[in-house]
């Protein structure tokens, strides 16, 4: 009797794939037929599962007829899994081991340190959505940014979603911060994916944003300078420029 091999390619988390498992008598024309009387699972702790068997068994498997199983792989992690079938004959009994492995996309989202920006003014930085699992996923435009008072994301790039991102591949977004007042600003973004159950956050599916506010502004040391000089006396009176801010202040002429 001849037995296929069945060794299943990586299968997503959660997802169920059926193979058909075929034995064959090959004796030559003539010769004896196999009594086969069961087939089971060796294991059978439902990582797989025997779904059908054809012809019925008990059945005589006369040279050059087949016997079909059909096994079913459903992973629920991200591990390699094997049973075995076991068939039983009058002879012998025939073990076939059975192999699968499970897989997942996984996101993995960066954040975002603005520093100090200018009340009024506004600054954009990028960030980066990485796909560090085995399969692709797609990032969706579905996404979440908590606080759009004083953030947002570039419009442009914005359009780029929906996109996939292949097993190792990175998309890069660019988000802006405008702050309004002199209070620090912090916010999340909740990335929104087809990645499902347990692994769409297993790593990082958020991005975090954070802005400094700075005032900017320079003024004189004093309000007023009055002095008395007399004629043909030379009087030095120094007055500071004062930068009053928390920004860098740039002074082009006074």
């Amino acid at each position: 009797i001849r037995i296929d091999s069945l060794k299943y390619p990586t299968i997503k988390v959660g997802q169920e794939v059926c193979s058909t498992l075929v034995y064959i008598n090959t004796d030559k024309p003539g010769g004896k037929p196999v009594y086969v009387s069961s087939a089971k699972l060796s294991k059978d702790d439902g990582h797989f599962k025997l779904l059908s068997v054809s012809p019925v068994l008990p059945v005589n498997l006369s040279p050059g007829d087949t016997l079909k199983i059909q096994i079913c792989f459903n992973p629920n992690d991200t591990f390699a899994f094997d049973d075995s079938v076991i068939l039983k004959t009058t002879c012998f009994d025939a073990p076939l081991p059975i192999l699968g492995a499970g897989a997942t996309p996984l996101i993995y989202a960066t954040d975002i340190d603005f520093g100090d920006v200018v009340v009024g003014g506004t600054v954009c930085k990028e960030l980066t959505v990485s796909n560090r699992g085995k399969l692709p996923f797609l990032l969706t435009q579905n996404w979440l940014l908590h606080n759009t008072n004083v953030f947002n994301m570039d419009p442009t790039y914005a359009g780029y979603l929906p996109h996939t991102l292949l097993p190792g591949e990175s998309f890069k977004l660019i988000f802006c911060y405008t702050p309004k007042t002199l209070v620090p600003d912090s916010t999340t973004v909740d990335w929104n994916t087809d990645i499902e159950g347990k692994f769409a956050g297993q790593i990082k599916s958020w991005s975090y944003l954070k802005g400094n506010p700075i005032k900017p502004g320079v003024q004189w040391d004093r309000p007023t300078q009055l002095d008395s000089v007399i004629c043909d006396d030379e009087v030095i009176v120094r007055v500071k420029l004062l930068n009053t801010s928390t920004a860098q202040a740039h002074v082009s002429s006074v």
